[in-house]
């Protein structure tokens, strides 16, 4: 029980009612007592007087009856409760020098000191173990104490000097971790054993711990395949040894001064990727727009990928021959590369290589464009054509939807697809998203031709691609004015290019007729140049043959586009200066040369009492004609006659 001197330590032997234990545990609580404390109680206790000491035996079962609740407390042999009451019970010569040694220990700043500590971590299947060794030298004599920063770990094993360590847990409650108690000055080895919990989940695994800090500290890490640390460490070093399948990382970990002693750290690593290849299910879905023009071809895709099992970081797609990649992007792309893989399946041996900033277990979006050169000069003779087949490698199940796209002035001839099943292009093209449909403002324009639904790996498509002989299309609205100096015509054309950009054109007219001025809209009046007939400038005055005039551009035509042309030509008919009461006239028909005419409007009206009294129109060389029809003004001052044959004018 206690005794009855009533000092401040207790003593409490135990041993069973009903049978001999082999030995007894005693508590001191007052461990943690500095020698100078002891020293002190045992000067007081030379006043009290020499009672007797009483102790009461308690059945082992029955100590946690006196020892519940929360009070910390230390288990020690007998020898060892005796020797500790050796060390209080001292004489006041031996106090005085005690308290000497004291002052000439105080001139060290310090009573402990951690050197270095080698921190060796094994990660497992999920657990990691520990070895640590800590150098530490004790510069005063006497029991002292040092604080372990150990949380989040089991201690297996714990020896100084190749002696078992006398730990606690920390005394001091704001800072977590074991305190270890050292009697003996100099240095000291300490090796620790441990082992700690490493949590997995479907992209990376963290392991959560915190370990003493030295004067000089050395981190190192080995972790079954090849992984990487995301975050929780500064990497020093990082080692793949491909015999054993394991990483070696030396690192020192991020922690703030402010959080020396007390905060553990998360470690955050990716995950060995032989479990993920073991364990991952891959799903690709797959646009593909190919573009054909004359000068190359060009592929851009949207691949989903959606990992339904385990997590990825890497991707890889098979490279159709000859195509370069140009771009990808993703919002977790961390670097792409072209690999060349002789050994694959794949006809070209040429993987596109895809990594990610950290590990992905849902889906990924990627947008790549790759093009090639034209695999030659398009015309009228067919030229064959395969879609370049793009793979995801290692995944499970794939679709695609293919887009097909050519140029303007290119043509589909024929086209087999096998077992892929035809959708609506125009509902495809409008569905294409807008990050893939943006072009550059020079690029060749292109339509949708064929839009398919490949429900597997295979995408065959084989075609047959022409450029037909283009033919440029033109319309005509024309106002003939008849004055008494003469014949005035004005034309509005509509003019739309073919497959080939146009620097110039010529204007062909009746005999008689003269090409004034032309205009692009309202622009200035461009270079005229009256052609020659066998040689001579003809006088359009006398001469009885048509006009030919050359308009030249200041900047030609781009293919397949619609431009407006003004011209304004003239004419003065034989003994039209003269006087008469009545005559016929013929107005021109304005064309291109070379040029398709389609629809036109011809209308006529006079000026200054001059009336016309109607139209008589010949053929016209056309291959057919659908309808025409006249419209006079009741006045007989205007009259108007529309055309709508398709014809070719040839000068």
């Amino acid at each position: 029980m206690f005794k009855q001197n009533k000092t401040a330590f207790t003593r409490l032997r135990g041993a069973s009612c009903c049978r001999t234990v082999a030995s007894l545990v005693a508590i001191a609580v007052a461990l943690a007592c500095t020698e100078y404390a002891s020293l002190a109680q045992a000067q007081s206790r030379k006043d009290l007087p020499n009672l007797p000491t009483r102790e009461i035996r308690v059945p082992f079962a029955d100590l946690p009856v006196l020892l519940g609740g929360k009070n910390e407390r230390i288990f020690i042999t007998r020898s060892e409760y005796d020797d500790l009451l050796k060390k209080a019970n001292v004489t006041p010569e031996q106090l005085a020098i005690a308290r000497q040694e004291q002052l000439d220990e105080s001139k060290i700043p310090t009573s402990v000191v951690m050197l270095d500590a080698l921190h060796t971590i094994t990660i497992e299947t999920g657990r990691a173990v520990i070895q640590s060794n800590l150098t530490i030298e004790v510069l005063k004599p006497g029991l002292q104490s040092v604080h372990l920063a150990l949380q989040h770990v089991g201690l297996l094993d714990a020896s100084v000097d190749d002696k078992p360590a006398m730990l606690s847990p920390s005394l001091d409650a704001n800072l977590p971790g074991a305190t270890l108690f050292l009697n003996e000055m100099g240095r000291h080895r300490l090796t620790l054993k441990m082992v700690s919990a490493v949590s997995t989940s479907a992209a990376q695994q963290t392991l959560t711990i915190a370990l003493p800090h030295a004067a000089a500290n050395k981190w190192t890490m080995n972790v079954p395949g090849n992984v990487e640390i995301l975050s929780g460490a500064n990497v020093r070093s990082r080692t793949v040894n491909a015999a054993t399948n394991t990483t070696q990382f030396e690192w020192i970990p991020n922690r703030s001064e402010d959080c020396f002693l007390k905060c553990s750290y998360n470690i955050v690593m990716t995950l060995n990727n032989k479990m993920l290849r073991d364990t991952r299910a891959l799903e690709a879905k797959s646009f593909l727009l190919a573009e054909i023009t004359e000068a190359y071809e060009q592929v851009t895709q949207r691949i989903m990928i959606n990992v339904l099992n385990g997590a990825e970081n890497k991707f890889q797609i098979a490279i159709p021959n000859e195509f370069e990649v140009r771009t990808v992007h993703s919002p977790l792309l961390s670097r792409w590369n072209t690999l060349d893989r002789p050994e694959t399946a794949n006809a070209s041996g040429r993987i596109l290589e895809i990594e990610l900033r950290e590990a992905v277990s849902e889906q990924v979006v990627f947008d790549i464009v790759a093009s090639k050169p034209a695999r030659g000069v398009y015309s009228e003779q067919p030229v064959s054509w395969n879609w370049p087949e793009w793979k995801i490698l290692d995944a499970d199940s794939q679709t695609a939807i293919l887009a097909l796209s050519l140029e303007n002035g290119l043509r589909l001839q024929s086209v087999k697809y096998g077992k892929l099943i035809p959708l609506d292009e125009e509902v495809m093209a409008a569905a294409i998203p807008a990050e893939l449909r943006g072009r550059e403002a020079t690029a060749p324009k292109v339509r949708p031709i064929i839009t398919m639904y490949a429900p597997d790996a295979l995408q065959s498509i084989t075609a047959q691609i022409t450029k037909p002989k283009s033919t440029p299309k033109s319309s005509t609205n024309s106002l003939a004015i008849v004055s008494e100096s003469g014949i005035r015509a004005r034309a509005l054309i509509e003019f739309e290019s073919g497959n080939e950009s146009i620097a110039d054109f010529e204007v062909l007219l009746p005999s008689g007729w003269r090409l004034l001025t032309a205009k692009l809209g309202d622009g200035p009046s461009l270079p005229l140049e009256l052609l020659k007939t066998d040689g001579v400038v003809p006088d359009t005055a006398v001469s009885t043959d048509p006009t030919r005039t050359r308009v030249r551009l200041a900047r030609p035509f781009a293919p397949n586009t619609l431009t407006r042309i003004m011209l304004e030509c003239s004419s003065v008919p034989k003994g039209w200066l003269s006087s008469w009461s009545e005559q016929s006239v013929s107005f021109p028909a304005i064309a291109i040369v070379g040029a398709e005419t389609g629809p036109s409007v011809l209308s006529a009206i006079g000026e200054g009492g001059l009336y016309t009294r109607g139209f008589q129109v010949r053929e016209l060389n056309c291959p057919f004609r659908e309808r025409k029809d006249s419209v006079a003004d009741p006045r007989g001052r205007k009259w108007s006659f529309f055309l709508r044959p398709r014809f070719q004018l040839v000068a």
